[in-house]
C-alpha cells in the first residue's frame, strides 16, 4: 500500500482496502491473506481517481466513492466491474452530478447514502433523491467537509463532519439525534453495542462514545502512527488503517478495559 484511504469488511469477513495513491482496491481474506488487486488511473470501467470510502450491499457488491472522477463505482465481490454512476435524479426529476463523493453507506432497505463534500444524500436503489442533509435543506444540518458516513444496525447514521470538528448523528428517516465534539473527525464506525468510534485526526487518536455522546475511552497508538480509517471485523476485532506505517492493524477489544489491546 502507498496511501491507504479506507477499509471495509463485508458480511463474509473479507477485507477491502482503497489506496488513493495508486488508484486501486485490494481484497484480503479475514486472516489478512492478499487475494486480489484491481484498478488503475482512468475515467472509465474499473479505473479510479482517488478512491475513498466504500460500502457493501446485500448482494456483496462493492460501492466505492471515486472522488476524483466524481462518481460511484460498483464492483462485484471479486472486484469485477459492474457499473459506474456519476449522476443522481433530484426530486424534480433532473439529473445532478456528484461534487466530490468521499464515502458511501447502504442502509437495511438498500438505500444508498453518499457523503458529497458538505452534503449527505439519501438515494433510493435507482439513484433517485429521497432527501438531502445540508445547509440547503430543511432542518438542523449545516455540514462542513464530510469525510465519512456509517449506518448502525439500529438505523442510526453517524456523519464525520471534519469541517465542524464533530460527529453528527441522525436517523435514517432524516431526524436529527445529536452531535459529538470530535477533533477533525476523519472516519466513524459503530460497534455491536451501538457505540460510535471515531478517528480524531488532529490528535492522531481513536475515541469511543455512546449514543448519548458520552466519552467512554480514547486510544492513541505510538511510534508515529497516523490512523486514517477504522472498521470492525466479522469477529469483533477493531481494524485500524495506518497511513504513516502503510499497513492494516488488528486489535482485540477487552470489554471493561480502558483501551484496546494490540493483537
Amino acid at each position: 500500500m502507498i496511501e491507504p484511504a479506507s477499509v471495509l469488511v463485508d458480511n463474509l469477513g473479507d477485507i477491502f482496502i482503497a489506496d488513493r495513491a495508486i488508484n486501486a482496491i485490494y481484497k484480503l481474506s479475514a486472516d489478512l491473506t492478499p487475494l486480489k488487486r484491481e484498478g488503475g488511473l482512468g475515467g472509465f470501467g474499473g479505473g479510479f481517481n482517488r478512491p475513498l470510502g466504500m460500502a457493501c450491499d446485500a448482494a456483496l457488491n462493492l460501492y466505492i466513492a471515486d472522488g476524483g472522477n466524481r462518481r460511484l463505482q460498483i464492483l462485484d465481490r471479486n472486484l469485477r466491474f459492474v457499473k459506474s454512476v456519476d449522476t443522481y435524479e433530484d426530486q424534480n426529476g433532473q439529473a445532478v452530478e456528484f461534487n466530490f463523493p468521499s464515502d458511501v453507506a447502504i442502509d437495511n432497505e438498500g438505500n444508498i447514502w453518499v457523503a458529497d463534500e458538505d452534503e449527505v444524500l439519501k438515494l433510493d436503489p435507482f439513484y433517485r433523491l429521497i432527501f438531502e442533509a445540508s445547509d440547503k435543506g430543511a432542518g438542523y444540518f449545516i455540514l462542513g467537509r464530510i469525510s465519512s458516513i456509517e449506518i448502525s444496525a439500529a438505523g442510526n447514521v453517524a456523519i464525520a463532519d471534519a469541517g465542524n470538528n464533530r460527529i453528527a448523528i441522525m436517523s435514517t428517516y432524516g431526524n436529527f439525534i445529536g452531535d459529538i465534539t470530535a477533533g477533525s473527525a476523519s472516519a466513524v464506525t459503530w460497534d455491536n453495542n451501538n457505540n460510535i468510534w471515531a478517528i480524531e485526526s488532529d490528535r492522531s487518536r481513536i475515541s469511543c462514545h455512546d449514543i448519548n455522546g458520552d466519552l467512554l475511552y480514547t486510544f492513541a497508538d505510538t511510534g508515529g502512527s497516523r490512523p486514517v480509517w477504522i472498521a470492525f471485523g466479522r469477529d469483533g476485532q477493531l481494524l485500524v488503517l495506518d497511513g504513516n506505517q502503510r499497513r492494516l492493524k488488528t486489535y482485540e477489544l477487552i470489554r471493561g478495559a480502558e483501551t484496546p489491546v494490540d493483537k
